[in-house]
């Protein structure tokens, strides 16, 4: 008998005004580990082209992440 065993993988992003700031808004992300792993592996080279191309698209389910509009 086989146990399925299912990794659950959150990404927290935080948002700030500008680099100086101490107020920020924190959201998490729920995600698959095909998405874990692609963002993980494009972080080092752009965070921001990783975030908009493997976090972003999750916004649509999540009725607290920021409007990006």
């Amino acid at each position: 008998m086989k146990k399925l065993i299912l990794g659950l993988f959150f990404i927290l992003c935080v948002f700030k005004p500008n680099e100086y700031s101490y107020n920020c808004s924190e959201y998490i992300y729920k995600v698959g580990s095909n998405t874990k792993f692609n963002y993980s592996s494009n972080y080092y080279n752009s965070a921001g082209k990783a975030f908009w191309k493997y976090i972003e698209p999750y916004s649509d389910v999540l009725g607290c992440s920021p409007n990006f509009d």
